[in-house]
């Protein structure tokens, strides 16, 4: 299932789903996250054009919204 922004909220679980999404900074999560594996939002940034994540387990940098499902 996508990710709804108006739903989510930190210490849900998402799933890094990199096959299914935007190239959108697709690269940088590939190098950090596993694809299929859950991670657990820390903190959820909404700009104008995307949404960020945070994720506990990978401090330090934030995700795109798109690259992810929610379970």
């Amino acid at each position: 299932m996508h990710i709804n922004i108006d739903t989510i909220k930190p210490k849900d679980l998402v799933i890094f789903a990199s096959e299914d999404r935007s190239d959108h900074d697709k690269s940088k999560a590939k190098s950090l996250l596993s694809p299929n594996t859950s991670y657990t939002i820390e903190t959820i940034s909404i700009d104008s054009w995307c949404t960020y994540l945070t994720l506990v387990e990978i401090p330090g940098y934030s995700f795109n919204s798109c690259l992810f499902s929610h379970p």
